[in-house]
């Protein structure tokens, strides 16, 4: 655990990190940062797409609906933009001009992201919102939305939808086979329809599936180091563990880079 940790730098936004593969020592360091969350997730897109057919929205307040985008976003690079409830700023509209994007895609409902704010997107761009009844269902829908993308993305990985953090760190490892699915006891998904081939995550987060393949630490932290050996990370992103939103826009840097999330320590 120890050893393991030592490797998580302290960071409040992304960076790249450059692992020698036997060490895990940095050779190069790139931060990207703004002053808040939401002009961090600017700042990436700004740094990483010149055009997007598409931008996704979501709520810089809240990850469920959030987290079902990461994938997303990487298979397609399209950036991922915050915005507040009620309230919706002129840099994110400006964003959206500059990348000309066609259409936006609102993910979440209205208590996520508000009609008013919908109706201010739809003067720059078509938008369609993908939302469900809970963070549950969203998650399938948007998997069925990037199935029509690319039909042959259709494997699941299920992931806890009561945190952020397995989630966002596999998505860019996995978004050219399928999306992320939120599960928990309870939750309603007919395992029938939707029967994960990787669970990411321990039996805290995800009990059962004793037969399917898990990749697990012992914390959140350990667990996105366990997800970057598994898939051979060379390159790294590391972000704040205890902060979705930068996390959630490092999945386009990610899957650009070719490399993986990691989480740090804020302190």
């Amino acid at each position: 655990m120890k050893n393991s940790k030592k490797y998580l730098f302290f960071i409040l936004s992304f960076i790249f990190l450059a692992f020698i593969p036997t060490t895990y020592q940095a050779k190069e360091l790139i931060r990207v940062s703004g002053s808040d969350r939401f002009q961090t997730a600017l700042e990436i897109s700004r740094k990483n797409i010149e055009k997007s057919e598409r931008v996704i929205v979501v709520s810089g307040d809240s990850f469920p609906d959030a987290v079902s985008s990461s994938a997303l976003s990487a298979e397609n690079e399209y950036p991922i933009l915050l915005t507040k409830k009620d309230r919706i700023d002129n840099d994110l509209l400006n964003e959206i001009k500059r990348v000309e994007a066609k259409e936006i895609l609102i993910i979440g409902g209205e208590n996520s992201i508000s009609k008013s704010v919908e109706n201010e997107l739809s003067k720059v761009a078509k938008t369609k919102r993908i939302s469900g009844r809970d963070r549950y269902e969203t998650s399938i829908l948007v998997f069925e939305y990037k199935k029509e993308l690319n039909p042959n993305s259709t494997k699941i990985f299920f992931a806890s939808g009561k945190n952020f953090a397995d989630a966002l760190v596999a998505a860019p490892l996995i978004y050219n086979e399928g999306s992320i699915i939120l599960y928990d006891d309870g939750c309603g998904i007919d395992l029938k329809k939707y029967s994960p081939s990787l669970i990411f995550g321990g039996k805290n987060s995800i009990p059962g599936f004793d037969e399917i393949k898990r990749i697990a630490g012992s914390d959140r932290y350990e667990t996105s180091l366990e997800i970057a050996r598994e898939f051979n990370s060379k390159n790294i992103v590391i972000a704040s563990g205890e902060n979705f939103p930068d996390a959630l826009s490092g999945a386009l840097v990610a899957k650009k880079k070719k490399c993986t999330n990691c989480l740090g320590y804020e302190r």
